[in-house]
């Protein structure tokens, strides 16, 4: 049993013989917080997209909680919250949360929108189409939506846009 929560060696990754990722290799425990800093056009997104189960690797060597990426049970234990958000413009926060609470199987899934709504800041929208929702209330609703199944690997892209909200995230469960 390892304790590595991401295990990647010589990750490489090519669109249409460009290379994006070139030879990258980390090793990342469990309960770490770790950052990704670089350029534009560095790779830092296909990286979080390729350990997201998002993309393959060209090559290289990739293993989540100690499983091979494709493993059904490995997206379950992650979550992940990119540039798009992933929500249905028509649909309320509820409705949009209710929707994803479903497609992971969640038990009393009511409890935890109410939850996360109110961890977000958007309790009082609740019924509101997310069509009229700002950039800001809508990357909130993004991150409820990423935490809705309570992951244990959270993958943040440009957490930065993220950083005015002052959320603490607390597994209900250690990993």
């Amino acid at each position: 049993m390892t304790d590595w929560v991401i295990e990647a060696e010589n990750l490489r990754k090519t669109f249409a013989w460009t290379p994006v990722l070139q030879g990258v290799s980390c090793h990342i425990n469990a309960g770490a917080i770790v950052s990704i800093f670089g350029p534009n056009g560095a790779g830092k997104t296909t990286f979080l997209r390729i350990l997201a189960t998002l993309l393959q690797p060209s090559a290289g060597q990739l293993r989540l909680f100690g499983h091979p990426p494709t493993s059904a049970v490995i997206r379950r234990r992650l979550g992940f919250l990119g540039h798009d958000s992933l929500l249905y413009p028509d649909l309320t926060p509820e409705e949009n949360l209710t929707f994803y609470g479903r497609a992971y199987r969640l038990g009393n899934v009511t409890a935890r929108i109410d939850a996360l709504l109110t961890q977000v800041g958007l309790q009082q929208w609740r019924h509101t189409p997310v069509r009229v929702f700002s950039r800001g209330m809508e990357q909130r609703l993004s991150l409820a939506r990423t935490l809705l199944h309570d992951p244990e690997l959270l993958l943040l892209d440009e957490p930065r846009t993220l950083v005015w909200m002052r959320m603490e995230w607390r597994r209900s469960t250690p990993c």
